[in-house]
């Protein structure tokens, strides 16, 4: 269906997919990711462009107008020749998580001691600014990516030495090799100390039972059980008993063959690097373009992460909003932000929002700035339209 729908003024044929969001996309999620990319992308981006019309569907995807995405990556990809335009957003894109964190810290302090409906309200328009800032930074280092804007440099870098490049190995291999980032992300980090339980685990039957596996157990849990978390999805960190739950899963699988073969093929691929660089390592460009490339790697990763580490901070602070909102904790994510504070302030009452509705469905269409939602089947019909 590509002709124009009156009843949303919009044609599907103008719009492209984008991406698939995990787990789901409840209204305070759509609110805000939709308020960002108009108040804050273009300003962020530091790019002259419009703000864009974005869509986030019943089933979680996101669509963005096809023109809106081309002027911004046609500007990007001029703006990004500009070495100090891509050191700002290698920084920026950390410093902006950093500064996320510390709101986080900030507003959980609140219900640590006493406080008013008053103090929740201002601790969330806190935490909507944050996310407000922090949003675009999802798309920008992304965007970077997706258009291979800075491997593409060490791709074109590297073809004058192509013939002595395939002695060595398969030119697609060196150029995967040279951008895959150099500093551990904290996956990384998470996948090493799981597989030392494992391994514990598959030595020792009694496992479960056993002291130094709890201690070892505990360090973990502390280390990462928030990455079992989502931004403001009410789901829980990783526990005791689910961490149990995860390595009887793995045990009598092959997961530690392949992690070691993982580490194995890894270091070969560092020797391979090192002799790679020997052919080319006087040509300054490419170097800086396989530095550059490697650096926005690792950022596109190590940004979603502490993101997600900055919001697990918050469940404390969003199980008491909840509560003062009067919903179930699971619920409370199916209210927009500016119903959030209505809410708190006594200037709105939780019956007047249909949240059942909102449960079945949610869809928010954001075009030259003015944002229309639709809920339940209404919802559902628009996004399969």
């Amino acid at each position: 269906m590509s002709e124009t729908n009156s009843k949303y003024n919009m044609n599907p044929a103008e719009w492209e997919f984008e991406f698939q969001q995990r787990d789901m996309h409840p209204a305070v999620m759509t609110d805000l990711w939709l308020r960002a990319t108009r108040d804050k992308l273009a300003e962020q981006f530091r790019l002259p462009v419009e703000n864009p019309d974005y869509l986030f569907t019943a089933s979680y995807k996101g669509y963005i107008r096809s023109a809106n995405k081309k002027d911004i990556l046609n500007k990007l990809k001029i703006e990004i020749k500009n070495r100090d335009y891509l050191n700002y957003i290698l920084t920026r894109t950390m410093e902006v998580m950093a500064e996320f964190d510390a709101v986080m810290e900030q507003t959980v302090a609140i219900v640590n001691g006493k406080y008013a409906k008053e103090d929740l309200a201002t601790g969330w328009r806190n935490v909507e600014q944050a996310y407000l800032n922090t949003i675009p930074w999802y798309w920008i280092p992304w965007y970077l990516t997706e258009e291979n804007l800075i491997s593409d440099r060490v791709k074109n870098g590297l073809e004058k030495y192509r013939s002595e490049i395939e002695k060595i190995i398969d030119f697609n291999t060196a150029l995967g090799i040279l951008i895959f980032p150099t500093k551990d992300i904290i996956f990384q980090k998470e996948q090493e100390a799981f597989c030392d339980l494992v391994r514990i685990a598959v030595s020792s039957p009694s496992f479960k039972t056993d002291p130094g596996f709890r201690q070892r157990a505990d360090i973990y849990l502390k280390e990462y059980a928030w990455m079992k978390t989502f931004f403001l999805l009410p789901v829980e960190p990783l526990s005791f008993d689910g961490l149990l739950a995860r390595i009887d899963k793995v045990i009598g699988s092959n997961m530690l063959v392949e992690h070691d073969l993982q580490q194995k093929k890894k270091s070969e691929y560092a020797e391979v690097a090192k002799k790679l660089k020997k052919i080319f390592g006087s040509d300054t460009a490419l170097m800086q373009a396989i530095a550059d490339a490697q650096e926005l790697a690792w950022v596109l990763s190590a940004s979603v992460e502490n993101g997600v580490h900055a919001a697990a901070k918050l469940l404390p602070f969003n199980k008491i909003l909840a509560e003062n909102l009067g919903v179930a904790y699971a619920d409370w994510i199916h209210l927009t932000s500016d119903e959030i504070v209505s809410i708190l302030k006594g200037e709105a009452t939780i019956s007047q929002i249909k949240i059942e509705q909102r449960k079945i469905g949610t869809a928010g269409l954001m075009q030259k700035g003015n944002i229309q939602w639709m809920w339940g089947d209404e919802a559902l019909v628009f996004s399969k339209y």
